[in-house]
């Protein structure tokens, strides 16, 4: 492209942890390549990350593609979208949870093949044609696939603790977060304590309260 092409400069922005803009730095068409690879790097130094490498259970409150073309941030939830990319070797993620789409996603539900459990209302919200577009469009079918469906926020997160094998509940590794984009703040279990209290780049803002759902089985 940059030899046929007629380019006359790149304008490189970088994002931070915090969906803010961190860094913009303009290119000629000469240095774009060397410029791009350095923009890359400090990209990925900054990119907001889960702080466990471990985890039983992911429940994801949204995804969307307001969110992430992927719906969920592959980089954040260490799954690829297609078998030719190999798996990262952190975090690693037994069960995904994922309870609703956003408004702002049009139906679009790229990505949901990502989870392993989901509800009634997030499948209710799937307009099949344009996810199936963008999926294969992109070479990734199986980002399509509907996972387990239940029809309360409950009944998919016990079912996702129900397959965690031999560790008892009281003992799961398990972590919430809005979405793969706003990972300041998170709650984990307390199978966490220790290792959270150890750590000095984790700051606990509110003790332990019990995982909440309404009268309808939806989180609270």
């Amino acid at each position: 492209m940059l030899g046929k092409a007629r380019i006359g400069f790149g304008l490189g922005i970088v994002e931070n942890g915090y969906d803010e803009t961190a860094e913009i730095q303009a290119f000629t068409a000469a240095d774009l390549e060397e410029g791009e690879r350095r923009l890359l790097k400090g990209a990925r130094e900054w990119m907001a990350r889960l702080p466990f490498s471990s985890i039983d259970v992911l429940i994801v409150e949204k995804m969307g593609k307001n969110i992430s073309g992927s719906g969920m941030d592959t980089n954040v939830i260490g799954r690829p979208t297609n078998p030719h990319e190999p798996f990262p070797n952190e975090p690693r993620i037994l069960w995904i949870v994922v309870l609703a789409l956003t408004d702002e996603s049009y139906g679009n539900a790229t990505g949901i093949g990502n989870a392993d459990f989901t509800t009634r209302r997030l499948v209710d919200m799937i307009d099949m044609k344009p996810t199936l577009i963008n999926c294969i469009t992109a070479c990734e079918p199986g980002m399509a696939k509907v996972p387990a469906t239940y029809e309360t926020d409950h009944e998919a997160v016990e079912a996702a603790l129900s397959c965690i094998g031999l560790t008892p509940w009281e003992k799961a590794r398990v972590v919430r977060i809005q979405n793969t984009l706003m990972l300041g703040e998170l709650d984990v279990s307390e199978a966490y304590a220790e290792e959270v209290a150890s750590r000095a780049d984790l700051t606990v803002v509110r003790g332990a309260t019990p995982l909440s759902f309404d009268v309808a089985g939806r989180l609270v």
